[in-house]
């Protein structure tokens, strides 16, 4: 279970490529923030910022992406995931930023990953019906989690 919140965690690894610069700010012992660049010959140019905060349990508990806004020269918010824990089970959900009301909108995105007789794991996919505020599994699947 650990593994797969850490590497949930770090997905924005995946956005550096060759032309991306990654620059990681720690804050006791956690990644706090990280900025992503594209980088150029001449200059770099901000893409993205990932910014994190820990429970007391030092798991993430929020992971916010902000976009770099070429016109004003600003990070502007862009998304937050949250980070729900429970004893054999988590659960990561998706929010967008809401320009007009400047706070994150209800969740679009779940994802519920669960532990089940101990080396498999569950992962069940939830998109909000905005129509009827419920949120309707769009697909699960199953997996041993290797120890």
């Amino acid at each position: 279970m650990i593994s797969t919140v850490l590497s949930m965690c770090f997905n924005f690894a995946n956005i550096s490529g060759d032309n991306n610069k990654t620059i990681a700010t720690r804050s006791d012992a956690k990644v706090s923030n990280v900025e992503v660049y594209k980088s150029q010959i001449i200059d770099q140019t901000p893409k993205y910022e990932y910014r994190m905060s820990y429970d007391d349990q030092h798991r993430v508990v929020n992971k916010e992406t902000y976009r770099w806004n070429d016109e004003y020269s600003e990070w502007e918010h862009y998304c937050a995931k949250t980070y729900e824990y429970s004893e054999n089970s988590y659960t990561v959900n998706v929010s967008y930023w809401n320009n007009k009301k400047q706070v994150y909108d209800q969740p679009e995105y779940k994802s519920v990953y669960k532990t089940e007789n101990g080396n498999v794991v569950s992962v069940a996919n939830y998109r909000l019906d905005k129509k009827t505020s419920d949120y309707v599994l769009t697909d699960k699947s199953s997996f041993s989690n290797p120890q």
